[in-house]
């Protein structure tokens, strides 16, 4: 029997396709806004990123990217009269040892784009790279953004940067899937903190000097939880940040998920790495003459559940010497719906799919036994059960999202974005492909038309701006 493949937009058809026909007719008024809301305040500026990425010669780049929503853009008019919204920001990195700062370096840029969407986009980057160059030695990376056009300035958590004496192999850092291993080679680094995205593919790479025959590496899969202890002593009475993953997972059994092996034909031998100011691409020229070779391991994390795993890497040198590298890392799912966030909250928005029986068995039990219940749940409904990112999960969730937020009317405290006839039907139904706001015909008001691909029309109309638009008609296909 031939298998059928699932291709992306094959993937989005039948979720849309699911979520109409299921969510039809279920609807009740919300109970969890308020949660919702609370939740919304916290998660309220989108996470913005770095990583310091360790290269040959103790050469250093402290890479970021800011969401563009964390940023002001302010509306211009360029020489040729084009309107675009423009950010100006300043990003600098100061270098600590021993509680004393011993240099600073500033990157300062500019972005452009055309529409006032973009500015918020959640997705959307500055991003930027600043070079250093380290002696050997223990630091603390302290990273400050300045926003010019708001003029307020905000800070990163501090990073700690070890820089060893050997420069013989270095720490991995995480890499886009290169689109070829040509010269010159291009690597994107994925900068997400030290993390690698939930559901979609990624590499680490490894550079390293001496002759290598061949590397073993494995991924293994860590506890979701550790036994409570209480912090050092040191880290209460100084109050500093808490202990690193590497720290808490010291020691930890893992579970494998896979291992794997990369021969020296495999490896990639270079001279001299490049890393773009605004790009951050890690360029790779041809080598003149090779002193240093790179390896790209694949970490198959577009099959890994959300959770911290531990790489471990043994690099067999041609002389028999073993080395080995173990480095704690973490899936992310980057602008994860606020819902899923809390899972009693994940729960009670299924209300838009479920009937109220069903609800009420998903809210029984522990926390641990409601979570198993609800990704028991979405299991069932996945379009592509054999690897973790749960396609209609996560569509369904960002409709919820969008609808609680962009759905909310009036000055009460808690708008309710959720309990609106225009969130039940982009709930059930997504997106229009079209949206027109007009003035009603006969008095005062607005009326809201949006308009589907097969051809059904729904007619939304409200009294004043603080009223929310209700759902007045609806026009199925010719």
């Amino acid at each position: 029997m031939k298998m059928l493949k699932h291709t992306p937009s094959m993937i989005r058809l039948s979720v849309c396709a699911f979520l109409t026909v299921v969510l039809s007719g279920l609807y009740a008024p919300s109970s969890a806004q308020r949660r919702y809301e609370e939740l919304a305040l916290r998660n309220a500026q989108p996470e913005a990123y770095r990583e310091a990425l360790i290269l040959p010669d103790h050469r250093v780049h402290v890479v970021f990217r800011i969401p563009h929503a964390r940023l002001i853009f302010l509306r211009l008019r360029q020489p040729d009269q084009q309107l675009v919204f423009e950010a100006s920001l300043d990003v600098t990195a100061a270098i600590y040892q021993h509680e004393q700062r011993i240099a600073e370096h500033t990157w300062t840029g500019t972005k452009k784009v055309s529409t006032f969407e973009a500015t918020q986009d959640k997705t959307q980057d500055v991003t930027g790279s600043i070079p250093l160059r380290l002696d050997p030695g223990a630091y603390t990376l302290r990273l400050t953004v300045q926003d010019n056009h708001a003029q307020t300035s905000w800070s990163f958590p501090p990073t700690h940067l070890e820089i060893s004496a050997d420069t013989s192999l270095a720490p991995p850092f995480f890499v886009k899937p290169p689109s070829s291993t040509a010269y010159p080679l291009v690597l994107q680094p994925i900068n997400l903190s030290g993390r690698v995205p939930f559901g979609q593919p990624a590499y680490a790479a490894l550079w390293f000097t001496d002759p290598v025959e061949r590397i073993i590496y494995r991924v293994e899969q860590l506890p979701a939880r550790l036994p409570s202890r209480p912090a050092p002593r040191s880290f209460r009475r100084r109050k500093q940040q808490p202990p690193s993953p590497e720290h808490l997972y010291t020691n930890v059994p893992g579970t494998l998920v896979f291992q794997d092996t990369l021969t020296a034909a495999s490896l990639i031998p270079f001279d001299t790495i490049q890393v773009s100011d605004t790009a951050v691409d890690v360029i790779i020229p041809p080598p003149a003459s090779p002193s240093h070779t790179l390896a790209l391991l694949n970490l198959r994390s577009e099959t890994l559940d959300d959770g911290y795993y531990r790489l471990s890497i043994a690099v067999h040198e041609k002389t028999g010497r073993v080395r080995t590298i173990h480095h704690i890392f973490a899936t992310h799912w980057r602008n994860m719906s606020l819902s899923l966030r809390d899972i009693d909250l994940a729960i009670e928005n299924l209300r838009f799919l479920v009937d109220k029986k069903t609800l009420k068995a998903l809210k029984k039990g522990s926390r641990e036994e409601k979570e198993a219940r609800l990704r028991a749940f979405w299991k069932q409904r996945d379009p592509t059960p054999d690897t973790p990112f749960n396609e209609l999960m996560a569509e369904y969730y960002r409709r919820i999202d969008y609808a609680a937020w962009t759905f909310r009317t009036g000055n009460a405290p808690v708008p309710n974005g959720l309990d609106t006839d225009r969130a039940r039907i982009y709930i059930r139904y997504g997106a229009p492909a079209s949206m027109e706001r007009t003035l009603k015909e006969k008095g005062s008001g607005v009326r809201e038309i949006w308009r589907y691909p097969d051809g059904r029309t729904f007619i939304f109309e409200a009294s004043t701006s603080l009223d929310p638009f209700v759902l007045v008609a609806i026009r199925e296909n010719p």
